[in-house]
């Protein structure tokens, strides 16, 4: 737990000024077994309301221990459903949970069900050999949804050193580190979707783009 240090968190927009009129953004998380990271980010760019999910009790514990969720739950994700009711969050995280023999692709929906329209969805996984079977079945299903229009993609970044891998030869060119991936989706306003899905605008680093925190700085 608490191995990665907050990825994908600078691609999330802060809570204000855009929540004028509430307390607090709202954001639920299962990072990496409840890890540190990513919630203390997500707390520092004023989420002050965290939800926490884990199928382990013994890791809800120690999520408990830390003090930065407001609520923890035992939820086995993909297994059934999400304590919590649908179009909630501003921002939904999974990092470090979907890969093989963890969280199935089949979860995705759920994901999204409990996500408020305009919210983001932050998700990782690895990209070590043992897993590019399950990166494969995780994109299509991302790239399925996104041909729906249930969300629209912000980002998709490779990162290159993102664990210390457990075997030599799920490391990346005997660096000792596995790659991984994060990904950013955003679901469509009511009112703004079909626009959206019509005319994304620039991807981040591309000509006329501008930071995320500007664009979506009112989510």
């Amino acid at each position: 737990p608490g191995s990665h240090p907050a990825p994908g968190s600078h691609c999330i927009p802060g809570a204000s000024p855009g929540h004028r009129g509430r307390a607090e953004g709202t954001a639920l998380g299962q990072e990496h077994s409840q890890g540190q990271g990513l919630a203390r980010e997500l707390q520092r760019r004023g989420f002050g309301c965290l939800h926490g999910v884990d199928g382990s009790a013994g890791m809800l514990e120690r999520a408990r221990g830390t003090g930065l969720y407001r609520q923890l739950q035992r939820c086995v994700l993909g297994r059934e459903p999400l304590p919590g009711p649908a179009e909630h969050y501003d921002a939904v995280t999974v990092v470090g949970a979907l890969g093989e023999g963890q969280v199935p692709c089949s979860a995705l929906p759920e994901l999204l069900r409990v996500t408020k329209p305009g919210g983001f969805l932050c998700l990782t996984t690895r990209s070590n050999p043992s897993n590019l079977r399950y990166k494969a079945e995780l994109e299509a299903a991302l790239q399925r949804l996104e041909q729906q229009g249930a969300w629209q993609k912000v980002l998709a970044q490779e990162v290159e050193r993102w664990e210390r891998a457990t075997e030599e030869e799920e490391s990346v060119q005997g660096t000792g580190y596995i790659s991984g991936v994060v990904y950013i989706y955003r679901k469509p306003r009511l009112d703004q979707g079909r626009r959206e899905r019509l005319a994304p605008g620039p991807s981040p680093g591309e000509a006329g783009a501008v930071p995320l925190e500007s664009r979506f700085w009112g989510v």
